[in-house]
């Protein structure tokens, strides 16, 4: 059975990329926590 990073590895050809796993995740929870602070902080006021 292959590990995680494997099976991402094969679909996403991540080497290819220079990127991880890790990388790629890390890059996820930023872009998820920077559009909830622009959509209920920024955003806030206008309500």
């Amino acid at each position: 059975m292959q590990t995680q990073g494997g099976l991402l590895e094969r679909i996403f050809h991540l080497r290819e990329q220079n990127t991880t796993v890790r990388t790629e995740v890390m890059a996820g929870i930023t872009t998820f926590v920077t559009m909830a602070y622009i959509l209920l902080w920024a955003l806030s006021p206008m309500w």
